[in-house]
């Protein structure tokens, strides 16, 4: 993972403080954060995606925003600071998942 080889949680504000809310060491906030939202968003996939019913279109759609807002985030982050940024690699990888998942999801609906 990018972000993590590029330890992105000293280099970016709200990563640092996110992650200083799960553990003194941000290192380890920052993996329990990830492997967290890598294992939501597999859940998500596996067993909301095709139930169509309020719950699982919530869950389904929160996780399409935050795969979203993490893809865009990334790239503006990047282009703010007119380098490359850790995870801008990985998130674009997300933002094309997140619209496969978006369209799957249309598709069940």
């Amino acid at each position: 993972m990018e972000e993590f080889t590029g330890r992105l949680w000293e280099s970016f504000p709200p990563a640092e403080a996110l992650c200083g809310l799960i553990s003194d060491d941000h290192e380890t906030g920052f993996l329990t954060i990830n492997i967290s939202i890598l294992l939501f968003g597999l859940a998500s996939y596996l067993f909301f995606l095709k139930k169509n019913n309020s719950l699982s279109n919530l869950i389904i759609w929160f996780w399409i925003v935050i795969g979203f807002v993490n893809g865009i985030g990334h790239f503006v982050w990047s282009i703010i600071q007119t380098a490359y940024t850790p995870g801008l690699a990985t998130s674009q990888a997300v933002f094309l998942a997140t619209i496969l998942l978006l369209i799957k999801f249309r598709e069940n609906n």
